[in-house]
């Protein structure tokens, strides 16, 4: 069997769905050091030297075991040189993949806005996810008159 389909055999289970849920905030922060670690070539011996903790207080994390505190996490997160950033977010409505959102905007003739002779008009198109900031792709350049 492969991992995808036993992923999705475990996913029809609901007692597996709110274990997972619950365990979502843990695992997040887990895979976020491991990912940053990693991306510096460090052992967790040398992130736990740099933080100030025992190499198996980096482990329990990685491995989502434990229940960090706040201070921790601050000292792992300034020793991989990244800020710590903690949200509060309403469950998404859809389940399971990101929502992409497309739009495509006319633009009016610059001369409307800006008082500009140019008669150009373009469109810009951008899309966003739950995840990520709006990414617009244009080329607009025009000067105020």
């Amino acid at each position: 069997m492969k991992h995808e389909d036993f992923l999705k055999e475990l996913r029809q289970d609901p007692e597996y769905v709110a274990a997972e849920a619950e365990l979502k905030p843990i695992l997040d922060i887990a895979n976020a050091v491991l990912r940053l670690r990693l991306a510096k070539g460090w052992s967790q011996s040398e992130l736990a030297r740099r933080a100030g903790t025992k190499q198996a207080n980096i482990s329990k994390l990685e491995n989502g075991l434990g229940n960090p505190t706040l201070d921790f996490l601050r000292r792992v997160a300034k020793a991989l040189d990244t800020d710590l950033s903690i949200q509060f977010e309403r469950p998404e409505a859809v389940d399971a993949q990101r929502v992409v959102l497309v739009q495509e905007i006319r633009m009016v003739n610059p001369e409307q806005v800006w008082g500009s002779a140019s008669k150009r008009s373009e469109v810009v198109s951008w899309s966003w996810s739950s995840s990520c900031l709006p990414q617009v792709d244009a080329d607009l350049q025009y000067e105020a008159a």
